[in-house]
């Protein structure tokens, strides 16, 4: 039988109840491996594709968007300074004062 020597390599007894369990392994690893392989390589396939059509990058795009970047750190760090300031203006209710202090008021 063709699976002798897989069971031989395998360390595995050569049995009779071993034989079914094995070709319906195969069976099921077959069954679902083969569509998932498929799957796989179609994917495979079109990310290339994908990849391939895409334009080469432009020099001029990647200052634009450098340009963009550092607006956007610059206005981000203007709204930082004014929230800082107008919490350093903001008039802080009174302290409570503490249960001994109204204690003897």
């Amino acid at each position: 039988m063709w699976t002798d020597p897989i069971l031989r390599l395998c360390g595995l007894p050569l049995t009779a109840e071993l034989e079914p369990a094995l070709i319906g392994g195969l069976a099921i690893l077959m069954t679902f491996g083969i569509p998932i392989i498929a799957i796989l390589t179609h994917h495979q396939r079109k990310m290339a594709e994908i990849i391939r059509r895409q334009p080469q990058s432009d020099p001029t795009l990647w200052r634009e968007v450098e340009a963009l970047r550092t607006q956007v750190t610059d206005l981000r760090d203007q709204v930082n300074e004014l929230i800082v300031k107008t919490d350093q203006t903001a008039v802080l209710p009174p302290p409570v004062p503490s249960l001994e202090e109204r204690i003897n008021s």
